[in-house]
């Protein structure tokens, strides 16, 4: 009897601590700034980070990142922005919004 409720109690620990869930990578700071960069460029000033997730690009270490907010591209809006960054934040593509796509972008 003992064994079985010690054995549901590490159950819910490990349910509760979501040791399966994934976390988001600590990112470095010139990509944060150049994802602040981003969002600025297409109207919004303070988005909420959604998704960061690790990925490799024509063998380049890149994120794939997700923000929401309130995006303008024209005449497009859009509440989700999500796009390709290399990890030192130099580079960003593949930028998409709701109904509009960017395949090249040029952050300075």
């Amino acid at each position: 009897m003992i064994k079985r409720i010690i054995s549901s109690i590490i159950l819910v620990i490990i349910f509760i601590t979501g040791c399966s869930s994934q976390q988001t990578p600590k990112i470095s700071t010139d990509s944060e700034n150049t994802i602040a960069k981003v969002s600025k460029t297409y109207g919004e000033t303070s988005p909420k980070i959604k998704v960061i997730e690790t990925t490799e690009e024509k063998n380049e270490p890149a994120y794939t990142v997700t923000l929401t907010g309130n995006f303008v591209y024209g005449s497009h809006k859009s509440q989700k922005l999500k796009f390709s960054i290399t990890k030192d934040g130099k580079k960003v593509w593949n930028l998409m919004g709701d109904g509009w796509d960017i395949p090249k972008v040029n952050i300075n």
